[in-house]
């Protein structure tokens, strides 16, 4: 009696030939080592675990306002007159100011501020 050999060797070798290019994304060549091939035109963004899905907020801009010295003015009670730090103000008027200490009567300062965000309009869901 011969012993019939079991063929689902050739039977995965066959299954293998015909579907394992379709498996492989249609005989498409596999992307050199570091990452996969870009498609141009297609941006894909993935978030992180744990970044918020928020756009970033922007830094604020910053609008410089123009103060004319008056007497008895000082640099700190400019700047808390304004809010902002001493060292804001004087950075701001770096070119302006040759001593800090000694103002001028008619001087004009650069003043750094912020301006207001603008109010975003109030959406209400729709049920």
């Amino acid at each position: 009696m011969e012993r019939k050999r079991p063929a689902g060797r050739w039977v995965y070798l066959a299954l293998f030939l015909l579907f394992g290019p379709f498996l492989w994304g249609c005989g498409a060549a596999f992307p050199e080592e570091g990452g996969a091939t870009p498609t141009p035109g297609v941006r894909f963004l993935m978030p992180t675990p744990g970044t918020p899905l928020t756009p970033p907020v922007r830094a604020p801009t910053v609008a410089m306002v123009t103060y004319t010295v008056r007497e008895g003015d000082t640099l700190s009670g400019i700047a808390e007159e304004f809010g902002i730090s001493l060292d804001a103000l004087i950075e701001a008027n770096k070119d302006r100011l040759k001593d800090p200490d000694r103002l001028q009567v008619g001087q004009e300062l650069r003043i750094p501020v912020t301006p207001l965000p603008t109010p975003r309009p109030q959406v209400t869901p729709t049920p």
